[in-house]
C-alpha cells in the first residue's frame, strides 16, 4: 500500500507531496490538468530506468520518493536482498534521483541497482491502463492468473514444480552433453593414454626435484673446480719434468751424504727429510681427495634430467613440476572417467527418465486443479460481465493438456471472449477492445484480490454513463480488499471514491506549476464533480446532479459493504 509520494523538480513540478490512504483514492481533474503526470511519477519511482528529460528546466536534478506499507512477501524479499536492517518496521522507503549523470535508486536509504527497484515495484504496485492491458493477453500471464485463482497452496506447488523442472532440465542437458562425447571417447582415450605414458616414464614424484638438481649441480661444480686444482698440484709434485718430489728426494740424499763427513749438516739433513716426508704425506692425501671427488661428479646426467623436465613442462604449458604432477593426476582421473563413460551415461539416462516420470505425475496433479478451476473462473467472470455493461458477452478459460512438459506444467491456458450474443468464442487477444480488456481485468482483480496496491489509469475511457457507474461500483468493491488508486475524468466513477485528489495546472509569470489538493468536505467534492461535468455552464443543475451522485454513491457503497463478496481464499 502506497502511503506517500514526494516529487521535486520533475517536469513542471517544483515540489509536491501526496498522502494516499486505504480504500479508493480518486485522482481527478480536467483534461490536460496533469493527472497522468502523477501516475508517471509513481511509475518512474519503481521503474528500472529514468531519463534526464524528466528534470525540470532550470534545475540540476529531480527527486522522487515513495513510502509503502510492507507485507510478508515484501519482508521476505527484503531479507533475501539483505535490505532488512530494520526488520520490525512496517514501512519501506523507495527513492530515485535523476541528474545529468543518470539515475540512482535507494531502498530504505541504501543505494541499490535500479533493476532491483523494478523487481520490488512488482511486489508493491500493479498499474493498469488501456494501453498496458496487453499483459492479460500473454499466455504466461493467463496461466499465472488461473494459478492465483486456485490459491496459495497451489501456487506453492507450482513453485516447487518449477524447481523440479529446472533440476530435470539440467540433468537432461548433462545427459545430452555426455552422450555427445561417446563418439569422441576412443580418440580422446588414445591421446590421453599416450600422454600419461610419457609422463609416467619420467617418474615424476617430487615437485621440488628440479630445484634440488640445480642445487646439487652448483655444489658439484665447486667440487670439480677443487679437484682440478688438486690434480695440477699432484702433477707438479710427481709427474712433471724436474718435479718437486724428485728435487726434494735428491736434496735429502745429497745433504744426508754430506752430513756423514760434516756433523754440522746433520740437523739440516734430518729437518729436510722430515719436511719431505710431511710434504709427500700431504700430497698423497690431496690426491686421495681428488680421486674420491671424481667418483660421484655426474653433472652431465643431472643437466640432462633438468632439460628433460623443462621440455615436458613447455609441452604441457605449465611453469612448475607441481602443476605437471597435478595435470598427470587429472589425466589419470579423466582416463578413469572415459573408461566408465558408458556406465555413467546409463545411470544418467535412468535418472532423467525417473525424474521425468515424477514430473509427469506432478504436472498431472497441477493440471487437474487447473481444469476444475478453469470452469469455475469462467463461470465467475461470465456472471460478472453484465455488471460492467457487457451484456451478451461470454468468457471462457480454455485448459488443454499438452504432451510436452514445460516450466508451467503440461497445460495450454488461453482466455476466450465473445463480445456479443450470437457470436462465437474467440481468443481474447483477437477480439477484445481496449475498454473490454480493462473491464475484464477489473473483474479478474476483484475476484482474485491483490496483496499490493492497484492503480487504474482512466479505465473508464470511452464508456457510457451507465457503464461508468458500474465501473465505479466495481472499483469501490475492489478497494475493500486492497488499496486502489484511479485516475479518471468521469464524475460517475469519481463519486465512488473514499478520498479525492484534485489536480490543477497553475500558470503565472510564464511558469507552469502542478498543484494537487486533497478534497475533504462533500462541498469540495461536489464542486470538483461539477467541473468534470459541464465546467462553468448550468451550475445549478450541475451542482444538483453532483450532489445526487455523492448521495447515491454513499448509499451504494453502504450496500456493497453489507453484502461484500468474500475474498477468494484457497
Amino acid at each position: 500500500m502506497i502511503l506517500e509520494l514526494k516529487v521535486q523538480n520533475y517536469l513542471f513540478i517544483d515540489s509536491l507531496e501526496i498522502n494516499f490512504k486505504k480504500g479508493l483514492n480518486i485522482i481527478i481533474g480536467e483534461t490536460g490538468s496533469g493527472k497522468s503526470i502523477i501516475l508517471e511519477a509513481i511509475q518512474g519511482l519503481i521503474s528500472s530506468r529514468l531519463t534526464t528529460d524528466l528534470i525540470k528546466v532550470g534545475t540540476k536534478k529531480s527527486y522522487l520518493e515513495g513510502s509503502f506499507y510492507t507485507n510478508k512477501k515484501i519482508k521476505q524479499w527484503l531479507k533475501e536482498q539483505e535490505l532488512d536492517e530494520n526488520d520490525e518496521s512496517e514501512i519501506i522507503s523507495v527513492s530515485r534521483e535523476i541528474s545529468e549523470k543518470g539515475s540512482r535508486g535507494r531502498i530504505n536509504g541504501v543505494l541499490v541497482p535500479t533493476k532491483l527497484i523494478a523487481n520490488l515495484g512488482e511486489l508493491l504496485l500493479e498499474i493498469h491502463s488501456q494501453s498496458s492491458e496487453q499483459k492479460i493477453l500473454n499466455p504466461k500471464k493467463q496461466i499465472e492468473l488461473l494459478d492465483d485463482f486456485i490459491g496459495s497452496k497451489h501456487n506453492e506447488l507450482c513453485q516447487q514444480y518449477k524447481k523440479d523442472f529446472l533440476e530435470w532440465r539440467k540433468l537432461v542437458q548433462k545427459y545430452e552433453a555426455e552422450k555427445s562425447k561417446i563418439n569422441d571417447k576412443d580418440k580422446e582415450l588414445d591421446y590421453l593414454s599416450f600422454q600419461i605414458q610419457e609422463l609416467n616414464s619420467l617418474e615424476l614424484n617430487d615437485p621440488e626435484e628440479e630445484n634440488i638438481l640445480k642445487k646439487q649441480i652448483n655444489n658439484l661444480s665447486q667440487l670439480e673446480s677443487s679437484a682440478k686444482i688438486l690434480e695440477e698440484i699432484n702433477q707438479s709434485f710427481f709427474e712433471s719434468e724436474n718435479n718437486v718430489s724428485f728435487f726434494l728426494n735428491s736434496s735429502v740424499r745429497k745433504l744426508s751424504q754430506s752430513a756423514k763427513t760434516d756433523e754440522r749438516l746433520i740437523p739440516y739433513a734430518e729437518q729436510l727429510n722430515e719436511i719431505n716426508e710431511q710434504l709427500n704425506e700431504l700430497i698423497h692425501e690431496m690426491n686421495d681427495l681428488s680421486n674420491s671427488s671424481e667418483e660421484y661428479i655426474d653433472i652431465d646426467s643431472m643437466n640432462s634430467r633438468i632439460s628433460q623436465l623443462q621440455k615436458i613442462k613447455r609441452k604441457h604449458n605449465v611453469s612448475t613440476l607441481k602443476e605437471l604432477i597435478d595435470l598427470q593426476e587429472e589425466m589419470n582421473q579423466r582416463i578413469d572417467y572415459l573408461k566408465n563413460l558408458s556406465e555413467n551415461l546409463e545411470s544418467l539416462e535412468t535418472n532423467c527418465l525417473k525424474k521425468q516420470k515424477e514430473l509427469s505425475v506432478f504436472s498431472e496433479k497441477l493440471s487437474q486443479a487447473r481444469e476444475e478451476a478453469s470452469k469455475i473462473l469462467s463461470k465467475e467472470v461470465g456472471n460478472q460481465l453484465p455488471s460492467l455493461g457487457l451484456n451478451g458477452a461470454k468468457f471462457e478459460v480454455s485448459c488443454q493438456k499438452t504432451e510436452k512438459l514445460t516450466s508451467d506444467g503440461s497445460n495450454k491456458i488461453e482466455f476466450f471472449f465473445q463480445a456479443n450474443a450470437g457470436d462465437i468464442l474467440r481468443p481474447l487477444s483477437k477480439v477484445a477492445s481496449g475498454g473490454e480488456l480493462s473491464r475484464i481485468t477489473l473483474i479478474l482483480k476483484s475476484i482474485l484480490g491483490s496483496d499490493n496496491s492497484i492503480i487504474f489509469d482512466e479505465i473508464d475511457s470511452g464508456t457510457s454513463g451507465k457503464v461508468s457507474r458500474l465501473i465505479g461500483e466495481r472499483l469501490f468493491k475492489l478497494s475493500t480488499q486492497c488499496q486502489v488508486l484511479c485516475v479518471t475524468h468521469q464524475p460517475l466513477v469519481a463519486a465512488f471514491g473514499d478520498f479525492h485528489y484534485l489536480v490543477n495546472k497553475i500558470q503565472s509569470n510564464n511558469k507552469t506549476e502542478l498543484k494537487v489538493d486533497e478534497l475533504g468536505k462533500d462541498d469540495e467534492k461536489i464542486e470538483a464533480l461539477m467541473d468534470l461535468m459541464i465546467g462553468e455552464r448550468d451550475k445549478i443543475l450541475a451542482k444538483q446532479y453532483a450532489q445526487e451522485l455523492i448521495e447515491e454513491s454513499k448509499f451504494k457503497k453502504n450496500e456493497i459493504q453489507k453484502t461484500r463478496e468474500p475474498q477468494h481464499i484457497s
